[in-house]
């Protein structure tokens, strides 16, 4: 991943970090990929840069780190947010926040 995201083929790292996202996966659970995170608050749970954490306190993975650099450094601004709104409410268990002009 480091390799491909050093040469600025972004959209290798990122097909890289989708399959680590579908390997984070607890064994007999469904895929963690797009919209569904790790469980909250397991091994793999880990702070946001600068100890911040993220929604629910579970913080992020490096994959999903990972992920969305490289969304950013392709400018998929708005895949950005549908996957952290993703993640956020697969992690919060809300409702999903409301669409533009709501």
């Amino acid at each position: 991943m480091l390799a491909a995201e050093k040469a600025g083929c972004w959209s290798d790292a990122l097909a890289l970090y989708e399959q680590a996202l579908q390997n984070e996966a607890p064994a007999g659970d469904a895929p963690a990929g797009p919209g569904r995170p790790p469980a909250a608050g397991g091994p793999e749970a880990q702070a946001l840069p600068g100890g911040c954490a993220g929604a629910g306190g579970a913080g992020l993975t490096a994959a999903q780190r990972g992920h969305l650099h490289c969304l950013l450094q392709m400018g998929h601004l708005q895949g950005m947010l549908a996957q952290v709104d993703g993640w956020a409410v697969g992690s919060a268990g809300a409702p999903p926040p409301p669409g533009p002009g709501h």
